[in-house]
């Protein structure tokens, strides 16, 4: 079509070089060569009239309408100009497409495509007995497009022509694969690539079908051993007709793989890439405090036992389990504490206790019923609107469970909730419950409380605002509708913080800044804050996350390692979590001598446990071994291994200490010294499940499948909540039987080990 338009301006340009430069008129506009079309219809198109001024473009852009019509023939029709008496005289010759014979089709080669219907479309466009119009092509290429769509495929047409004896020829170009790459990493990994690309059946000159492609990438990701699965569509520009699929996978450091997924997972190949140094679970916001000691346990206990009727006392003693992670004895105590607080609860914060103590016994109406009364009334404390919010957040996932399998179990944490609202498959049906309505308003109500409190109050009650903003960044994952940035839209600039919201959080940081000098308490919120932000903030790898400069970071961690040292001079015992602090703010300063020391001497503590994970982090992972050759970083354990020789005595089992210096020894390689002190361990009178489980780890390393069977069997024996033993014994039980399926619960557990299960767990009750 641009070619007639070429045509015709090349035409004019000559006859305005013999025209005067003076106006001249049309003298007359005639249309010659129709038989079929429609005259009024091109008349109708042309905008020229006998009597107007003659006009170059204006007659230019005429012709170009009526061929854009698509119904002539662009090379041979012209429109010719001619001087006259009375003017330019315009004559548009046209030729008429030749009228439609016949259609046929071709190219329709995949089965799932309906041919006939095809045929149908193209015969409905071209009909037989009309004059060939140029532009149909557009309108049957959609027609084309719905239905290859409908059926999973993409689809082109060839450029259609028409014989001088009316015979219209479709021809359908289905786009196929041209090229197909699947790249795992690590490259050398525990997948045999070629099985796997066999499996996934995309292969070079299939007919190319985004549907099947995404099926194959989900069904690729649950087989269990990729954390990440990636597909592109790379398009050629030179050819429309063919795609490249390029599928990217990530693969899981402990994979989980299905039944058909174990054919493709070399058991001895995960045990070989995985890392020796597993760092536990650290303190991701400044929820709580950490985990009760034994002797806080033994303390609550003693007091239930001297006050066998105080539902009170019952009830702290089952929050205190449910947070040290004895479920069974945390729902006995709780279910206890329920029935002693019954016809008790007047005292609105009282209600408040009995409300969590019934969460942990699986009560959530119960809960829902006393926190919700409350707020209605404006009685609700502030320590009551996270159980509020979790206890209708366990409701809402109630109407969602549709597995008998996955209901509700006394003692389940807001994991449960969340991962059953992640995968729920009716949730809009179940958002538009009652259940939806008060998981929406208790969202609402719990936002508006925290957020009307001035910064004196939220000061005092920062560990239940921490709590609910806890929950909060823990319900995104849950998605729409049951997203609270959906729900309580002016949330999101708190919750869409890269790090956990409460530690980029300038109003709580200024609150409790404010409430420092005269609240001690305060003081080491605050100053925790800034030492826990710091970390998230090492351990995400990239500082320009926060929108805080980081001269005013670095001032604040100052002040901070400031405030926690005097604290600890202030009150040893009242704050010898400070001492902690004290060692996290040296490692993300990078002063990992002086974190080693300080952690050093907190190792045989009540303590000692954390102390441990944090003399490992301390050694590893802090900002001074960024860079560092896996020599370098080996030596690097064995140098602080060798430090803890002035806290360990020989004969003693100071399971702690020891902990750390075989897991630092086992990161270095050094596997014989690794299975010395963790024996070292047991030998000295403690049943430590960890040195059990490292030892089954070293001996597997070093290919000792049988002791490492025996010692694993072991940990798992002292400690069954131990995810990351149960997996190595499946693992290394695999490798000694060569059988997957019967191993795979074993292996399993690690599903409930994820960030979810952990943050849930922080937030406990």
């Amino acid at each position: 079509m641009n070619n007639a338009r070429s045509t015709l301006t090349g035409v004019l340009l000559v006859l305005l070089t013999a025209l005067p430069a003076a106006a001249e008129t049309i003298a007359e506009v005639r249309i010659e060569g129709l038989v079929h079309v429609n005259r009024a219809a091109v008349e109708a198109t042309i905008t020229s009239e006998a009597g107007d001024d003659f006009d170059f473009e204006r007659v230019e852009e005429d012709f170009y309408l009526v061929i854009e019509m698509g119904f002539f023939n662009a090379e041979d029709s012209k429109c010719d100009l001619h001087r006259v008496e009375d003017g330019i005289e315009v004559i548009y010759n046209l030729v008429e497409n030749p009228v439609i014979s016949s259609v046929e089709v071709r190219g329709v080669n995949v089965p799932a495509v309906d041919a006939q219907r095809v045929q149908e479309a193209a015969k409905k466009r071209y009909e037989v007995g009309k004059v060939f119009n140029h532009y149909t092509a557009d309108l049957l290429q959609r027609d084309i497009d719905i239905i290859y769509t409908e059926a999973g495929y993409l689809a082109n047409l060839a450029p259609v022509r028409i014989g001088d004896d009316g015979s219209v020829l479709v021809i359908i170009n289905e786009v196929a694969i041209d090229r197909v790459e699947l790249t795992i990493a690590p490259e050398n990994g525990y997948v045999d690539r070629d099985a796997l690309l066999s499996w996934i059946n995309i292969k070079p000159r299939q007919p190319y079908s985004p549907v099947k492609v995404d099926e194959r990438a989900i069904a690729t990701l649950r087989l269990g051993f990729f954390a990440q699965f990636n597909v592109h569509e790379g398009v050629q520009p030179d050819d429309p007709n063919v795609r490249d699929v390029i599928m990217m996978g990530l693969l899981e450091e402990r994979p989980v793989p299905s039944a058909e997924g174990t054919a493709f997972v070399d058991p001895a190949g995960v045990l070989e890439d995985l890392q020796v140094y597993r760092m536990g679970h650290l303190p991701a916001s400044r929820v709580l405090s950490p985990q009760p000691t034994p002797s806080t346990l033994a303390s609550l206990k003693a007091a239930t036992e001297n006050a066998p009727e105080d539902g009170d006392a019952a009830a702290r003693y089952a929050i205190a389990l449910a947070r040290a992670e004895r479920i069974d004895a945390a729902v006995a105590a709780a279910q206890k504490a329920v029935t002693l607080l019954e016809g008790l609860t007047d005292e609105p914060a009282r209600a408040v206790l009995m409300a969590r103590a019934a969460l942990i016994a699986g009560d959530a109406n119960r809960a829902f019923a006393l926190t919700s009364s409350l707020e209605e009334e404006g009685k609700l404390p502030p320590d009551g609107y996270p159980a509020l919010l979790q206890s209708a957040t366990y409701l809402l996932a109630d109407k969602a469970v549709t597995d008998e399998g996955a209901v509700r179990l006394p003692g389940d944490t807001l994991a449960w909730a969340v991962k059953v609202l992640m995968f729920s498959s009716n949730r809009d049906s179940v958002f538009a419950t009652p259940e939806g309505t008060a998981y929406s308003s208790a969202l609402r109500a719990t936002w508006d409380r925290f957020q009307a409190m001035g910064d004196n109050e939220l000061a005092e009650n920062h560990e239940a605002y921490e709590r609910a903003i806890g929950m909060f960044a823990l319900l995104r994952s849950t998605e729409r509708p049951f997203d609270p940035v959906l729900i309580v839209p002016e949330c999101r600039s708190l919750l869409d913080s890269p790090i956990q919201p409460v530690l980029d959080d300038p109003r709580l940081l200024s609150a409790l800044k404010a409430r420092a000098e005269a609240d001690p308490e305060a003081r080491y919120a605050w100053a925790s804050c800034v030492v826990l932000r710091e970390l998230a903030l090492l351990l995400n790898g990239d500082p320009s996350v926060v929108e805080m400069d980081v001269d005013t970071r670095r001032t604040q961690l100052g002040e901070a390692q400031a405030a926690l040292q005097e604290l600890v001079n202030f009150d040893p015992e009242r704050f010898r979590r400070a001492e902690v602090m004290r060692a996290l703010a040296y490692i993300v300063q990078g002063q990992d001598t002086q974190a080693q020391d300080t952690l050093a001497a907190l190792l045989t503590g009540p303590d000692g446990a954390m102390a441990a994970q944090l003399y490992l982090l301390a050694a590893t992972l802090n900002p001074g071994m960024a860079g560092k050759t896996d020599e370098e970083i080996a030596q690097a354990c064995l140098n602080a291994a060798d430090s803890l020789s002035t806290v360990i005595t020989a004969g003693e089992a100071h399971p702690h200490a020891r902990y750390a210096r075989y897991t630092l020894l086992g990161a270095a390689a050094r596997f014989d010294q690794a299975v010395q002190e963790a024996n070292a361990v047991i030998n000295g009178g403690v049943e430590d499940p960890r040195a059990w489980a490292s030892i089954g780890f070293f001996e597997a390393k070093r290919g000792n499948v049988d002791p490492a069977v025996t010692a694993l069997k072991k940990a798992v024996e002292l400690d069954p909540s131990d995810a990351y033993a149960a997996y190595t014994l499946g693992l290394v039980q695999w490798i000694q039987t060569g059988e997957a399926v019967s191993i795979l619960p074993q292996l399993q557990r690690m599903n409930d080990y994820t960030p979810v299960d952990l943050a849930s767990q922080e937030l406990a009750f």
